[in-house]
């Protein structure tokens, strides 16, 4: 039987959201249900965009998060940043790693990013996010997707995914269209994360 150290897990989330609130728009926030812009080349290349990804890194280094997309730092566009890191595996310890299917993921750009299912049977586990803080619940994800897209110089990057990698994807292409893990949970799950332990 598939193991998950759950406590482990959402303490991965907590830590991850030991930032400032004004650094990532919290659920409410308009930008967070629209439906994200292309980016063109002439875009990619400019001052103020470069500075829009700077700031997501910055984000990711003190998060430690798995994924960041532009709406949550207020910025409509189709951009989104994923990382498995060995840091964050080997503080979920190895049974939880291998049942989560997570392996390392190198911190990867996708700027209009272009999703494609590859296995569609269903994997079910619990997901946090930087603009539903402190909460999360369990959310059903295909097993294996496909995504393409360009990186912050513009060239074309893809990448095939299974298990947690996976997730990820999906979990940040969601925010590009305008949804959140709420819309996709099951409904009965969501808990505040540090109610979780004391069940």
């Amino acid at each position: 039987e598939a193991f998950v150290n759950m406590s482990r897990l959402l303490q991965l989330y907590r830590r991850s959201q030991l930032l400032k609130k004004s650094s990532v728009v919290q659920a409410g926030h308009v930008v967070l249900r629209q439906v994200t812009e292309p980016v063109d080349s002439q875009t990619i290349q400019s001052e103020q965009f470069q500075s829009t990804l700077t700031k997501m890194h910055k984000i990711l280094d003190e998060t430690e998060h798995h994924g960041l997309s532009a709406p949550q730092i207020g910025v409509p566009f189709q951009v989104m940043i994923v990382q498995i890191t060995r840091s964050q595996m080997r503080d979920l310890g190895k049974r939880t790693v291998a049942a989560l299917q997570m392996s390392e993921l190198k911190r990867q750009i996708f700027i209009n990013p272009k999703l494609s299912v590859i296995d569609s049977s269903v994997v079910i586990e619990r997901e946090g996010c930087l603009s539903v803080l402190n909460h999360s619940a369990a959310v059903p994800r295909a097993r294996e997707v496909y995504v393409s897209g360009l990186d912050e110089n513009g060239n074309e990057v893809e990448l095939r995914a299974r298990g947690w990698a996976a997730r990820i994807l999906q979990h940040e292409i969601d925010h590009l269209n305008g949804l959140l893990f709420v819309d996709k949970m099951k409904s009965r799950t969501f808990a505040n994360d540090d109610w979780i332990d004391k069940r």
